[in-house]
């Protein structure tokens, strides 16, 4: 079981959004994104330039209670107003006629330095397309208004 990038694709700091290019489909994924610094409002992310009512995600905050969200229109990555730089990895088992499902992890920078502990984020997602449709490609939103930081970056890598 060999690993390959898929595609990866960098914010040229002058969009709200930016996206993968359209890869070949594997049923394993794994999916890392880095945002700089969130510019206000929450990431979010999506697949395949899909925005219908077809993601449900349940999510953890430094181990508190978990939150569900169902019938969305993208995926909260992010569940907080992030101001400083944020890391995700995501895990999704792609397999035609099957939901996709992934599981994720974020860690978010907060207050700089070694006195703060950064904030923990465990999230779990289900993409449910109809017609059924693999996952080729990865968009990376953010609510707010602002654009992102120059450089945040989505990389894909995969294996069957």
């Amino acid at each position: 079981m060999a690993w390959q990038k898929l595609t990866t694709s960098s914010s040229l700091g002058s969009e709200t959004e930016f996206n993968t290019d359209n890869y070949t489909s594997n049923k394993f994924q794994q999916i890392m994104m880095h945002s700089l610094s969130a510019p206000g409002g929450y990431d979010k992310v999506g697949f395949n330039n899909n925005t219908n009512t077809v993601y449900a995600q349940r999510t953890s905050v430094d181990g508190l209670a978990d939150a569900t969200s169902v019938s969305r229109p993208f995926n909260d990555v992010n569940v907080s107003d992030a101001t400083t730089p944020v890391f995700v990895v995501m895990y999704l088992i792609n397999i035609t006629g099957e939901e996709k499902l992934a599981i994720g992890f974020q860690i978010q920078q907060l207050t700089a330095g070694a006195t703060t502990a950064p904030q923990r984020i465990e999230m779990a997602w289900k993409f449910v397309p109809s017609p059924d449709a693999d996952v080729t490609s990865v968009d990376y939103y953010n609510s707010g208004s602002n654009n992102y930081v120059a450089d945040s970056n989505i990389t894909v890598i995969g294996t069957d």
